[in-house]
């Protein structure tokens, strides 16, 4: 089965493909704002695939390639999809669909529990581990929901399904807390501004800072305003990561594994040795994974 993988994305709409188990060298891309019929057109005229899956944080261009991919098979990931990890969150139509392809991906390919960090136009930690490899955390006292859980979250009463879901399938009424305590799932996460979007809003929001090219410093004291800015945002970026990942280690039993990717991460965790692995391809191999889960 050749897959038509999508990874749509606020910035940047990536394509690759994949046969079977392997993804293919192949990849394309197109800026968001720019998807329509035509561009698709063009960019997709002498590819040829079975099935696709698309995953979307962009509702409108979502459509678009729904409708346009629609003539062959084609699963848009949600949380209703069939996934290789539960969903331990109180509102899982809410976590983005990259998220959960990320999340799928790093513990099908390095276990769990870990921490995926996604660099994009916003920075994404994702965490996935059992229910019980996570300290109990104080529920808000307006959060029934969560204030109920015992290794895992009471499910909405329209949603039962994806809430007990262990692994794509739903657990037994009577031991769906036991499931969910010890079934590696999706645990939630923290989501910040990504490095460009603190930088370019800088730029866009004075009168005088220019917009600047992001790459490693040659000094943390600037001798040119360029300089001092790409020490403040690389330097200061890594530190955000470095406050992040401490304070979600605290709630761990154990120490998770990290796991970065995006087009950041090369940057960045160049200075960080909290992160264990780089995989550029995450994304697309969890999508890879979830879309022989769901299209036959």
């Amino acid at each position: 089965m050749r897959i038509l993988i999508v990874d749509n994305s606020n910035t940047r709409t990536k394509f690759a493909l994949a046969d079977g188990d392997q993804l293919d060298p192949w990849r394309a891309i197109i800026a968001t704002p720019e998807i329509s019929p035509n561009s698709l057109e063009e960019c997709l005229a002498d590819i040829s695939w079975d099935v696709s899956i698309i995953s979307s944080v962009v509702p409108q261009k979502a459509a678009i390639l729904a409708s346009w991919l629609g003539d062959k098979p084609c699963h848009q990931l949600s949380h209703l999809s069939k996934l290789p990890i539960g969903i331990n969150y109180p509102k899982p139509e809410q976590i983005g669909a990259d998220r959960l392809a990320n999340a799928v991906g790093a513990h099908t390919l390095y276990g769990s529990p870990c921490i995926v960090l996604d660099f994009g136009t916003a920075v994404t930690f994702d965490v996935i581990a059992p229910a019980n490899e996570c300290k109990e955390v104080q529920a808000p006292a307006n959060d029934s929901a969560s204030a109920q859980r015992a290794g895992g979250v009471q499910a909405p009463a329209n949603d039962s399904a994806s809430a007990q879901r262990a692994g794509g399938v739903q657990a037994p009424a009577d031991d769906c807390k036991e499931v969910q305590a010890s079934h590696p799932s999706y645990q939630g996460g923290v989501i910040a501004p990504g490095l460009a979007s603190m930088t370019e809003g800088l730029a866009n929001r004075t009168a005088l800072l220019p917009h600047i090219t992001l790459q490693e410093p040659e000094c943390a004291i600037g001798k040119s305003t360029e300089q001092a800015m790409l020490a403040g945002a690389v330097y200061g970026y890594r530190g955000l990561v470095r406050e992040i990942l401490h304070n979600l280690n605290k709630e761990f039993a154990n120490d998770p594994l990290v796991i970065a990717t995006g087009g950041d991460a090369p940057l960045i965790t160049r200075g960080l040795d909290e992160i264990a692995h780089l995989a550029p391809d995450l994304t697309l191999e969890g999508l890879k994974i979830i879309a022989h889960l769901n299209i036959s």
